[in-house]
This record gives structure tokens, C-alpha cells and sequence, in this order.
């Protein structure tokens, strides 16, 4: 099952305002979600083989104050990527896959591979593609500043948090 839909934006107070998409994939639990608004996006974990296995990242929220979320996920996953963006970079777009992973004959859904794009470079993708695919640009100065996410033994739906500019 793949969700896509806008959650009212929360607005800043300094013009700008965030909203909430998503998410894509299975909803099998709660989801698991920041506890703060985020400002910017600065660090990204991804471990990965076949499928999305953790999540973790860290942002600066509106007080300017440091937060690291997660890992979100399980431990495992042959392969540990950090992004680490520059002080210009921004997310533009978050990219995958999601699908059914089958391991010692349990059935899990999942996403199965995940790209980050910035206004810089794209990172990824992480984990094996399939054939289910979903995709967050976004425009107008907007970018993605932090995520929220169903995982259990793997991440198996992702959703995003956006940040329009702040107004002149």
C-alpha cells in the first residue's frame, strides 16, 4: 500500500512553514516521528543491502539547537552510508522503491531503496530498486529537512517533513 498526502502546514513564526508528506509504504505500527520542528537538514545514515534496514539523521531546529534522530530500523544491513551536507546544500528531492523482502520465509514490505537529491549532487540509490516507486520533489526554494517513518526490523514506510522559504 503506498499513502501520499499533505498535512496542513505549521507555520514559524519568521514567514516560513513546514508541512508533512506522506508517507509511502506499509503502515504495520506506529509511526515513529521528531520531536521537534526542524529547521535544516544536516547529516543522513542509511544502512542498507537488499532493503532500507535503519535510518538516522540530524537537524537543526528553528531554536537552532542540535537533534539526532534515530537509528529508525534494525541493525543490520552489509552497507553504512553517511551524507553529510554542506552548509549550501539542500534537499531537493527523496526517491525509492518499496517492496516485499523475504527472509528465512517471513515476508517483509518495505523500502527497498532510497535516493537523496540535493541542489548539489544525488547520494544513492541506497539498497536494490524495485519496481514500486515513489518521489518527493520539491520547488520554490522549498526542501526537505527532516523524516518520519514506520520501521520495525526494517524502514518500511518513509515520509518527509518540507520547509517553504521564509517570505520577504
Amino acid at each position: 500500500m503506498c499513502l501520499s498526502f499533505l498535512r496542513p502546514l505549521l507555520s514559524l513564526g519568521d514567514g516560513s512553514a513546514i508541512a508533512k508528506i506522506g508517507p509511502w509504504g506499509k503502515i504495520s505500527a506506529d509511526l515513529l516521528d521528531i520531536p521537534t520542528t526542524p529547521q535544516r537538514l544536516e547529516r543522513s545514515t542509511i544502512r542498507h543491502g537488499v532493503v532500507i534496514d535503519s535510518l538516522a539523521f540530524s537537524f537543526i531546529d528553528k531554536a537552532g539547537e542540535p537533534y539526532n534522530v534515530g537509528p529508525w530500523g534494525g541493525p543490520r544491513g552489509d552497507n553504512k552510508d553517511t551524507i553529510e551536507l554542506a552548509a549550501s546544500e539542500i534537499v531537493k528531492e527523496v526517491s525509492g522503491t518499496v517492496g516485499v523482502f523475504a527472509e528465512d520465509n517471513v515476508e517483509y514490505n518495505a523500502i527497498a531503496s532510497l535516493t537523496i537529491t540535493t541542489n548539489v549532487r544525488t547520494y544513492g540509490p541506497f539498497g536494490e530498486t524495485q519496481s514500486t516507486t515513489f518521489s518527493v520533489p520539491v520547488q520554490d526554494n522549498k526542501n526537505i529537512v527532516g523524516f518520519f517513518v514506520c520501521a520495525g526490523k526494517y524502514v518500511e514506510a518513509l515520509g518527509v517533513y518540507v520547509r517553504s522559504p521564509v517570505s520577504t
